[in-house]
């Protein structure tokens, strides 16, 4: 049973999961891909704002709710990530190149590379290559259309000076280069 000691009555406890959720839940499945996870981790998100103290004071409910979201889809992430490269460092005879042909070290290496990224970052440039549009990235993230495009130009911005870096192998040696790549919306 959730603590409602924080001034929600169930009544309005009820009307606010019940008109929050839809969103919430539209975020968690992007994030996840994955219907029973996106509810545990709305779940587990609603659980946590009705037991937050003061949460009626929060300005922007849905965007603390997105925020704990993606925190705890990130912890979940990187809690598997580690737990999977412990058991295949545990398994006898395990050969790291095994199976894996040039298209498939080009995904890992992207993947690394959107992993050096800051979260948002990461979320942005995930949704873009999914094909969202910015109205619907927008919505998801809760920001307006009209900083949607900057945002990807930033993020592909960084991604580019991440991914040069490494291929270059001179990340560590020149922190202040600039890319005279242009980035084009698309």
């Amino acid at each position: 049973m959730i603590n409602l000691a924080q001034g929600y009555t169930e009544i309005e406890a009820e009307n606010f999961y019940n008109g929050e959720y839809p969103h919430i839940y539209r975020y968690a499945l992007y994030l996840v891909r994955d219907e029973e996870k996106a509810r545990e981790f709305c779940q587990e998100a609603f659980i946590r704002w009705f037991e937050a103290p003061n949460n009626k004071q929060i300005i922007n409910p849905r965007a603390w709710l997105k925020k704990v979201l993606s925190n705890l889809v990130y912890s979940d992430f990187r809690y598997r990530k580690s737990r999977a490269g412990m058991e295949l460092r545990l398994q006898d005879g395990y050969v790291a190149t095994r199976g894996i042909n040039h298209t498939d070290m080009l995904r890992i290496e992207v993947q690394d590379v959107l992993e050096r990224l800051k979260w948002k970052d990461q979320v942005l440039l995930k949704m873009r290559m999914a094909g969202m549009s910015y109205a619907e990235i927008a919505e998801a993230l809760d920001i307006s259309i009209g900083s949607v495009g900057t945002l990807l130009v930033r993020a592909m911005r960084r991604f580019r000076l991440e991914y040069e870096g490494k291929e270059a192998g001179k990340k560590d040696d020149m922190p202040g280069r600039h890319s005279t790549f242009n980035v084009s919306r698309g």
